[in-house]
């Protein structure tokens, strides 16, 4: 498939980013899963009144289901994925992302070892939660300030390696991997489990504007040496998501092309 464009934001600017020409909107899955049936098909009515679908979802799991530690809890985590998913799904979802920081976060003196491998199991049973609605759930590699787990694309990889599952891979997120020192060869190493992308001015986390603000070029060009065609969402803050929208667009269109 040809490189599409999208940006992290509400159900709400899916008109928006229609006029600026985006090719899918990306929301957090939260926002749908604990709507009422009435709420959620209010909110379905919308997307199937734009050309746009919410292809991506983020923000998978609140911050107290906790996935890693004495309070991870499978139950229910599979009862909440059930439903999150096939929400997700009704409405174009064909990627999540299981950034979901304070979900996975190892607590203090809990076993480094143990925490990994809860992570392994929870990956195979969102891979397995995820498949029958045609959804991969994608990996974040979060930076140290926002975890203390998975914070780098190798061990992202790792983590899809161990869920030995289609529909669990992984994503880059550049503002991450900037923030962690991770250069594009990274996404060289580990690009044939890519399966998402997102982007950021890692300056502020704002949207990027201007090729000289970063190095976006060397990392987009790593991603077409690793034969990455789906997706890449702008995940950032904007006062003035027209304008901003519209530059980071132009950008990045600019830059793949």
């Amino acid at each position: 498939m040809d490189m599409r464009f999208g940006i992290c934001t509400t159900f709400d600017k899916i008109g928006l980013l229609e006029k600026l020409g985006y090719d899918y909107l990306e929301a957090s899955i939260q926002s749908i899963a604990f709507l009422s049936d009435g709420e959620f098909e209010q909110v379905k009515e919308r997307i199937d009144a734009s050309k746009l679908k919410v292809e991506a979802f983020n923000v998978l799991l609140p911050g107290d289901l906790k996935v890693v530690g004495p309070e991870a809890d499978e139950g229910r985590l599979v009862d909440y994925l059930c439903g999150a998913f096939a929400r997700a799904k009704a409405l174009g979802a064909e990627i999540v992302v299981f950034g979901s920081g304070g979900a996975r976060k190892r607590p203090e003196n809990f076993p480094e070892e143990e925490a990994m491998q809860q992570l392994y199991r929870v990956a195979r049973i969102m891979a397995e939660c995820a498949a029958p609605f045609g959804i991969t759930v994608v990996s974040e590699p979060l930076n140290r300030g926002e975890t203390n787990t998975v914070n780098s694309l190798a061990a992202g990889y790792v983590l899809a390696e161990a869920a030995a599952h289609p529909n669990f891979q992984l994503l880059a997120d550049i503002y991450h991997m900037a923030l962690e020192n991770e250069g594009p060869e990274e996404i060289t190493k580990y690009g044939d489990r890519l399966r998402h992308v997102h982007i950021a001015n890692p300056k502020g986390r704002v949207y990027p504007l201007e090729e000289g603000e970063f190095d976006y070029r060397s990392y987009l060009k790593a991603l077409q040496a690793a034969g990455y065609d789906a997706r890449i969402s702008v995940e950032a803050g904007t006062e003035d998501m027209e304008t901003d929208g519209a530059k980071a667009l132009a950008l990045l269109q600019s830059l793949w092309g």
